[in-house]
């Protein structure tokens, strides 16, 4: 501030505390939430443990990654890593386990507060009958949430004519907390013919609703979460056009989150029904809709046992005032090792 009174810089510093904090307010409402995905049926064990091993494969793993808010200078960014895979799926008549690992990490801003997570979950797929199979899953995992100080400015450290980064904030609060988390989930998948399925499923996250409070003094618990989703596959015979229909609403504490759409999938190139040798190619369209929030638009493409999509939210709600319409732009990249 080169040029500026000393009472202007003071002004400027103080403000500059003030905007930070109210900043902070929202985000923490945000971080006090879970991640959420444009493209949640991407992840599904971020979506319910009881999906765990739910993919038509030996193997998958998939990485995931939404940009925020950009146009307000302190964009939010999540990453999300997962590895799963399933086990006695040829011998024991229809019933499998799978078992996974997932990971994701947010941070608001430049990074100031972060949230990281590291989860193991496992499902058993039970099969009910030739049309109907239910699984339950449960997860555990370990969460740490953090503030990097030095990246904050407070009213103390103005020195009577600049920013002294040197001076004591005077602010006491701690760096990170760690805390233990615990879900679990239930899905339950029908097959009604060779050309359509659907499934459903609801799943419970932090069931010991685990305390993530920064400051001593607060009571900061991470609330309980509910999600409900459902997904569902039609096509026709000898038809290279399929129609995935998909819903989730989730409910945590007193926010709610309920996304629905239509994906469709166009077969480029059919894979080899005797060797297996050849793999097919698709490309997939659609678009979802975030009630009160954003209309989202979705692209994928399929080349053999690699997926790609894409997705970016066009903000529609009261905040596309600061967001200028601005919502956020997700990638998805999933591999499925074929059995």
């Amino acid at each position: 501030m080169m040029g500026a009174t000393n009472k202007q810089r003071k002004v400027f510093y103080r403000m500059s505390t003030f905007l930070f904090f109210a900043y902070g307010l929202a985000i923490n409402n945000v971080l006090a939430q879970d991640i959420h995905f444009s493209q949640f049926y991407t992840s599904p064990m971020l979506l319910n443990p009881g999906a765990t091993g739910t993919f038509d494969g030996s193997a998958r793993a998939g990485i995931n990654y939404r940009n925020q808010w950009t146009t307000l200078g302190s964009n939010y960014q999540t990453y999300t890593a997962t590895y799963e895979m399933t086990l006695m799926k040829k011998k024991s008549g229809g019933n499998f386990m799978g078992v996974g690992i997932n990971m994701f990490s947010d941070k608001a801003g430049t990074g100031a507060l972060t949230r990281t997570c590291f989860n193991l979950s496992g499902a058993y797929h039970l099969q009910v009958n030739d049309e109907n199979n239910i699984a339950l899953g449960l997860q555990g995992g370990y969460g740490q949430r953090a503030i990097d100080q030095a990246q904050l400015t407070w009213d103390s450290q103005y020195d009577g004519s600049q920013y002294n980064a040197a001076l004591p904030s005077n602010e006491t609060f701690s760096d990170k907390v760690s805390y233990i988390d615990v879900s679990a989930g239930f899905l339950w998948s029908y097959t009604i013919s060779n050309t359509a399925d659907v499934n459903a499923g609801i799943g419970a996250f932090h069931l010991s609703q685990p305390s993530q409070t920064l400051i001593a003094s607060s009571d900061d618990i991470l609330p309980m979460k509910i999600a409900a989703h459902g997904q569902g596959r039609f096509t026709k015979r000898n038809s290279d056009l399929a129609y995935y229909p998909n819903f989730m609403i989730s409910l945590q504490g007193p926010n709610k989150e309920i996304n629905g759409g239509l994906l469709m999938r166009y077969m480029l190139k059919e894979s080899s029904k005797y060797t297996g040798f050849v793999k097919g190619n698709a490309v997939y369209f659609g678009a979802n809709y975030r009630l009160g929030d954003a209309a989202i638009i979705l692209l994928g493409l399929e080349i053999s046992d690699f997926n790609l999509g894409l997705s970016y939210d066009l903000n529609i709600s009261n905040f596309n005032k600061a967001t200028a319409g601005v919502g956020g732009f997700e990638i998805s990249m999933i591999y499925i090792k074929s059995d």
